[in-house]
C-alpha cells in the first residue's frame, strides 16, 4: 500500500533553495537532483516505516544519490517536514 505524502512549506522552501544551487551549476544538474526526489519520495511512502526514528514522531532517510536526509512524520499521511544537506548542523526542531 503506497501512502500519501504531504510537504511542508518549509521542506518546499529547501527543495527550492537546493535546486536553484544546482540550477546555478547545470540546469541538467537540477532537473535530476528534482527527478532523484521524485522517485525516492515514491519509495518512502511504499515504506516509511523502513526508516530510522530520530524522536517520537519523526523519521529520517537518507538520499543515496544526492547527500540530502529528508525528515518526516508518518502518521495518517507522511508530511515531509525538511530537507537538509547531510553536512548541515543536525536540527533540534524539524517545524
Amino acid at each position: 500500500m503506497t501512502n500519501k505524502i504531504k510537504i511542508s512549506s518549509r521542506a518546499l522552501h529547501d527543495v527550492e533553495k537546493i535546486r536553484d544551487w544546482y540550477d546555478e551549476r547545470s540546469y541538467q544538474a537540477g532537473r535530476k537532483f528534482l527527478d532523484k526526489l521524485n522517485s525516492f519520495l515514491t519509495k518512502l511512502a511504499e515504506r516509511p516505516h523502513q526508516y530510522r526514528k530520530v524522536n517520537k514522531e519523526v523519521r529520517r532517510c537518507l538520499m543515496n544519490t544526492f547527500p540530502y536526509i529528508i525528515y518526516f512524520s508518518d502518521n495518517d499521511v507522511i508530511t515531509i517536514l525538511r530537507v537538509r544537506h547531510s553536512k548541515q548542523k543536525p536540527l533540534k526542531r524539524y517545524k
